[in-house]
């Protein structure tokens, strides 16, 4: 009996039990990494912001870039004495002008004289600037508390114009600036823009991030260690780096391939090259080199085939890689005589061109033995009446390519009628506001850890403000008696000491 006993004490249970908490680890290093992955997920799945009216560029001599979204972004300091920075970037995320602003940060109803005159000043030049540029969406970091000051200032500014009928509406958004804080630290913000400083970095980085979150995160993969910057969760340094960075890598991959990624877009605007390292099949070195070798050619990529022909492609990377290489083949063909696939420009994979032209004579119902059923042709017809594609019968068109020996391919086939309904169009979720809860955490720091419902907190009283209830809530108030000392009570201050209810 007592060498059973030692057995299991001295032998077997603190075996079990180093195993035990082995296991349990582990199980808390994967909820650790599963934690940082949907976080990240959630941030980088967004749409770009897209403004509820279009400004009219025939308006603007300088606005040669018509797409993507116009943003003017504020950064601020919660120190009062240090300037405010404002960037305003055209629809590439590249400045085109940025402001200054001493006394932003000035109280509009301040007691001293000077400093409502400065705060003045600023507020016309503010209007002044947001009158000549038109923004399509202002962004205000929200770091501190005089975020929401700013805010208002902006919304008051808008408001005027509005007023005057010299502008349409402008929304104006409060926006985390955790990214643009690693940008402003970071070696890329000095090579870019090294005479800037870092509140105006900051204000281009926050302006990159709503127009295009994925590839403003994205760029925190370029130099070692600063995608670790973001604060994910609040264990993520007790799990190896490696591992979390492979993982959170893996999620750049899932988002990216989704969206697509133009190599001629990233020549254009060098700020977003690092999402070329996630399309399957590339990598850091192959994305590197493919660009390279169109920027010492001085092309642009004119088709998916140039992919090997110009690029240098493999073969099998050119598999992997084709069907989330996306071409804008309406640009290109105006200042080309080539032709051009429009399937470039879509989901749909090079193998699968045939099938995708079958489908579009067999929608327009040509007869495939005359000059009008041009697959070609009919693939344009159909992508402006993509309607046609529903009557198609795809099961029996799957059956065909199974017995050709291509296998079962009726998950293709339905991808590419979804895929013809709209090249490359956005399925990620649109951008929302701040909640209320976001924003106070964003402005104050606290966390539901930090912060619950039955705490005792200490603070300070800044003022009071008494504020009289309208008239209509007077009139229907019904003061309460007291049957005890006979006394009327005040239904808004709750003061039970009138003797007539006249009095209350």
């Amino acid at each position: 009996m007592n060498a059973l006993s030692r057995a299991f004490n001295q032998m077997l249970y603190p075996l079990f039990e180093k195993e035990l908490k082995l296991k349990l680890l582990e199980e808390a290093k994967n909820f650790v990494v599963k934690s940082c992955c949907r976080k990240l997920r959630s941030w980088i799945e967004v749409a770009p912001y897209q403004p509820e009216q279009q400004v009219d560029e025939q308006d603007f001599d300088d606005r040669t870039n018509s797409d993507g979204l116009w943003v003017l972004s504020c950064s601020i300091s919660p120190n009062p004495d240090t300037p405010a920075f404002l960037a305003m970037l055209d629809g590439g995320g590249q400045v085109t002008d940025y402001l200054r602003l001493k006394y932003l940060l000035n109280r509009r109803n301040a007691t001293r004289a000077k400093e409502r005159e400065d705060k003045e000043k600023d507020m016309a030049t503010l209007k002044q600037f947001i009158l000549k540029k038109r923004p399509q969406v202002v962004v205000v970091a929200a770091e501190c508390r005089e975020a929401l000051s700013v805010v208002d200032d902006m919304k008051m500014c808008i408001a005027e114009l509005e007023q005057e009928n010299q502008i349409p509406t402008i929304s104006v958004e409060a926006l985390d600036g955790e990214v643009a804080r690693i940008f402003t630290s970071s070696p890329r913000s000095e090579n870019e823009f090294l005479e800037y400083p870092s509140l105006l970095r900051h204000a281009v980085s926050l302006g990159r991030r709503i127009q295009d979150p994925l590839s403003e995160f994205a760029a925190l993969c370029v130099e070692e260690d600063e995608l670790l910057c973001l604060r994910l969760h609040p264990f993520q340094d007790h799990v190896p780096k490696e591992r979390l960075i492979k993982c959170l890598h893996e999620e750049f991959v899932t988002v990216v391939n989704e969206v697509g990624v133009d190599p001629n877009r990233l020549l254009e605007h060098p700020h977003t090259v690092a999402l070329l390292q996630f399309v399957c099949g590339l990598g850091p070195r192959k994305a590197t080199s493919l660009l390279k070798s169109l920027r010492q050619q001085c092309t642009r990529l004119e088709n998916r085939s140039q992919l090997v022909t110009v690029c240098g492609l493999g073969p099998q990377v050119f598999l992997n890689c084709a069907g989330f290489i996306k071409i804008d083949t309406a640009a290109i063909s105006d200042t080309t005589t080539n032709y051009i696939e429009v399937l470039d420009g879509s989901r749909v994979h090079p193998e699968t061109y045939e099938w995708a032209k079958k489908m579009a004579v067999d929608a327009l119902e040509y007869d495939e033995a005359t000059m009008d059923s041009n697959p070609s042709a009919a693939l344009e017809e159909i992508l402006e009446a993509p309607d046609r594609l529903r009557d198609l019968d795809l099961d029996a068109f799957a059956e065909e390519l199974e017995r050709q020996g291509y296998g079962n391919k009726g998950l293709t086939l339905y991808d590419i009628r979804d895929e013809l309904f709209g090249q490359y169009r956005e399925r990620r979720p649109p951008y929302r506001s701040l909640s209320v809860e976001e924003r106070f955490r964003l402005l104050t720091g606290e966390t539901n850890d930090s912060l619950y419902v039955g705490k005792l907190v200490v603070c300070n009283v800044t003022g009071f403000a008494n504020r009289k209830p309208p008239r209509d809530v007077i009139d229907q108030a019904q003061p309460v008696r007291n049957d005890e000392t006979g006394q009327w009570q005040c239904p808004f201050c709750l003061q039970d000491t009138f003797p007539d209810i006249s009095e209350v």
